[in-house]
């Protein structure tokens, strides 16, 4: 088996080597922690805003992104029930958006609970889990074949590219917004 601190690979061996330490499901761990650490440092200045604010669509912005950043919420939350759900073998087509949200509380409440099942899930999946691959129907009809680690990596990745959306939409109300990069993150660990 390869070792996981090594530094090469010889041809042909797995980069990524799964099924010894845990090392892996702790690293995704660490990333869903991440997440919405990253998340709720935008919270205060989301929660500031008028309501009206938080789900207006800036006119700069209006391609792109999901819209307003009540929606984009939203959309990071189910997101993440999504892939969870699939990497349990489940294929859901009808998938939670903005409007089924009545306010900010709302999908707070409900994406800390998705957030609180993924770490469950997370708590009791093992490294050799990872590499199993798994087949879905996404909401389109089309089908997908992933690795349940490429699922799960999905969610911190993709969240970290709607929570810079918001960032850019905060920042462009003259909001001033915190840093949310890992080593920050990291540091506040310690």
């Amino acid at each position: 088996m390869t070792n996981p601190s090594s530094l090469t690979n010889e041809p042909g061996t797995d980069p990524a080597p799964f099924g010894t330490s845990g090392i892996y499901t702790q690293m995704l761990t660490t990333l869903f922690e991440y997440s919405i650490w990253a998340r709720d440092r935008h919270l205060p200045l989301i929660q500031d805003l008028e309501k009206k604010k938080l789900k207006e669509v800036p006119a700069e912005l209006q391609k792109g992104v999901y819209g307003s950043i009540h929606d984009t919420l939203a959309h990071m939350a189910q997101s993440q029930w999504l892939w969870i759900q699939r990497c349990m073998g489940e294929s859901p087509l009808r998938l939670p958006k903005g409007e089924d949200f009545v306010d900010l509380t709302a999908i707070i409440n409900w994406w800390n609970s998705v957030h609180a099942d993924s770490l469950q899930y997370l708590s009791v999946i093992t490294d050799g889990e990872l590499e199993r691959v798994l087949t879905y129907t996404a909401p389109d009809g089309k089908r997908h074949t992933r690795k349940i680690w490429h699922m799960l990596l999905q969610v911190p990745n993709h969240q970290t590219e709607h929570r810079s959306q918001i960032a850019t939409m905060l920042g462009s109300m003259g909001l001033q917004v915190p840093p949310t990069d890992m080593v920050v993150y990291l540091n506040q660990l310690k």
